[in-house]
């Protein structure tokens, strides 16, 4: 998957520069300000000048490790090797567009009901360009504003659709109406043209739209169908026999996580006794997974001897380091077992895996203060790979699997995940289950487990509360709803 940030999507209209300044000197400004998509929107002078300034703003652009797109023109888009084509609805069919640009390059589609967002993802749209949300005058529109309650409608069936796209609002969007936007109907990004094109002060007027986007969870989103992520899923699920996920875990999650791992076609044992280990080991699809709830000695002699049963039978050992930032007994424990144990995976949040990295965290008890930059984050995951030979996975609104030279982006999962007990310790069991088949590599495996645990969640997030998502979510992991 590749990481796409829609968080401030600048689009270009040399008609609306301020005095002095040119459309290129403007763009770098942006970029400098932090924008991060430019689409390329000119609709005046030949194919061949539009052309040469393509190439000129792709060069600014790559300077800045930021997507071009272009607005209609699929030639140029081609010509230039531009990262995607935006198309509106009167434009070429993204059906076709989707066939001449091939399935690596971004296509978007502007939408203003929900039908048409909905006929747009069917079709392999990447994202929606949905608007306007407010009158404007940059691009002449006959229908009335689609508004915020009109975005909410959008946004509320794109989220349940089988395919959810990110969604950018656009139409009069401004640094005072960002907050209301993405509040009341919480969308990716937000498109800005006269916001930014015309200030004077391009690049101030860039970073102030970020920092806005930024402090609402906007920004980043992963392109791509996740067609393989599912096809890895009904690979595990098609296994004649049934794995065996042994488990030792937090006093508070045995009940779920034996409910989890049943949804998933495995049988769970929760056997914290030494004179199990080699017998439970020796099952060929069998997987352990070490969940530090109890940071005592004891609790580290009994992980220990389980993890040296597992290495010796060459089977897959899954640890989360819960509270590794907390305290120096959890951490010290921590480094006990990353020592002695061969692991496979290390699953955790952002703080429980920088601090096993060796960076400075701040924790709040057994859970992430959530202070990491990703690309931070995403260095610490490299680097604890690289060292321990294993997959990393940290969890957040992003979470990130990592195997020391590859990265994987999943931003699917429900709010809801943070409101239940053991929901992390739950996506643990996910990933040790899904190591137990030999079809998928481990790094392949625990980017399947990652999207099939939290893509299973948001499917059943439209309920009353916590208690009623516990049951409904383990019948979504039960019935593979994320694979229809």
């Amino acid at each position: 998957m590749s990481l796409v940030d829609y968080g401030v999507y600048l689009v270009t209209d040399s008609g609306l520069l301020p005095p002095g300044r040119s459309l290129l000197q403007q763009v770098e400004s942006a970029l400098e300000g932090g924008v991060t998509l430019v689409q390329l929107r000119e609709k005046s002078g030949d194919t061949g000048e539009i052309v040469q300034l393509a190439i000129k703003v792709k060069e600014l652009t790559d300077k800045f490790n930021v997507p071009l797109i272009i607005d209609d023109r699929v030639d140029i888009a081609l010509a230039v090797d531009a990262a995607g084509v935006h198309v509106g609805q009167t434009d070429m069919d993204v059906t076709t567009v989707r066939r001449l640009v091939g399935p690596d390059k971004i296509v978007g589609v502007s939408c203003h009901t929900v039908e048409q967002s909905l006929k747009a993802i069917a079709e392999s749209a990447d994202y929606l360009g949905c608007g306007p949300i407010y009158p404007t005058k940059t691009k002449s529109v006959e229908r009335p504003p689609l508004g915020i309650n009109g975005l909410k409608e959008i946004v509320t069936a794109v989220s349940k659709s089988p395919r959810p796209v990110p969604i950018v609002a656009i139409g009069g969007i401004k640094v005072t109406n960002v907050d209301e936007v993405l509040t009341a109907a919480p969308t990716v990004g937000v498109a800005v043209v006269t916001g930014i094109i015309s200030d004077p002060d391009a690049k101030r007027a860039a970073t102030g739209f970020l920092v806005k986007v930024q402090n609402n969870g906007g920004g980043r989103w992963c392109k791509g169908s996740f067609e393989r992520e599912k096809q890895y899923c009904k690979y595990l699920f098609e296994e004649q026999e049934t794995p065996l996920v042994h488990q030792i875990v937090n006093k508070v999650v045995p009940n779920f996580a034996a409910n989890v791992t049943l949804a998933l076609k495995a049988s769970p044992i929760m056997s914290e006794c030494p004179g199990d280990f080699k017998a439970l080991s020796s099952v060929p699809l069998s997987a352990l997974f070490l969940n530090l709830g109890n940071a005592t000695e004891q609790g580290y002699e009994t992980m220990l001897a389980a993890g040296k049963a597992y290495n010796e039978a060459n089977r897959p050992i899954v640890f989360d380091p819960i509270g590794a930032g907390a305290s120096p007994i959890r951490k010290d424990i921590s480094m006990r077992l990353l020592n002695n144990l061969r692991l496979d995976v290390i699953k955790g949040n952002e703080s429980e895996i920088l601090t096993l990295a060796g960076y400075d965290t701040l924790s709040r008890g057994v859970d992430s203060a959530g202070v990491a930059s990703d690309a931070v984050k995403v260095e610490a995951a490299q680097s604890l790979a690289q060292k321990l030979g294993c997959v990393v996975v940290i969890s957040g609104k992003m979470d990130i699997v990592a195997n020391g030279t590859d990265v994987y982006y999943n931003p699917f999962g429900s709010p809801l995940l943070g409101q239940v007990t053991g929901s992390g310790c739950c996506l643990g069991t996910t990933i040790t289950r899904f190591l137990t088949s030999d079809k998928l590599s481990t790094f392949h495996a625990a980017a399947a487990a990652v999207w099939y645990y939290t893509r299973s969640s948001e499917l059943v997030e439209n309920v009353k509360g916590p208690g009623t998502f516990v049951p409904a979510f383990i019948d979504s992991l039960a019935d593979g709803s994320a694979l229809k």
